[in-house]
């Protein structure tokens, strides 16, 4: 943990809890089936360490840099940050209730990318 002195006199601490590249650069997303109103996507990292995932939600698999403009109605958030436990695993749940959807996890770790298989929820 490292800390510093700033002008006001206030400290500050930081400690880093994540690596930003696995030791294995493969890694694997599965999505779930739905139940009730949720799906969740896990996340393996392929290492037992914590990472730094980007995660995002497209309508076409084929266009992951457009993220979609409808999204789930459980959070409404179409992206999160998030860090993998211990093991270099996270699990996502994705909440949406009303009309059928279908979307796509992109996951970014380090320059490694991965699209999910589709997302899709059935009313």
């Amino acid at each position: 943990m490292g800390s510093y002195d700033n002008p006001s006199g206030l400290r500050a601490s930081c400690v880093v809890k994540a690596s930003e590249v696995p030791l294995s650069a493969a890694f694997l997303v599965t999505v779930n089936p739905q139940v009730v109103n949720d799906i969740d996507v896990t996340i393996s990292a392929g290492g037992a360490s914590e990472y730094k995932l980007n995660l995002w939600l497209v309508d076409v698999a084929a266009d992951p840099n457009t993220m979609t403009l409808s999204p789930p109605t459980g959070d409404n958030t179409v992206q999160w940050m998030k860090i993998t436990d211990s093991a270099g695993n996270y699990t996502h749940t994705i909440t949406h209730t009303g009309a059928a959807q279908t979307w796509y996890m992109v996951v970014a770790l380090g320059a490694e990318v991965v699209i999910s298989d589709a997302i899709t929820f059935a009313p």
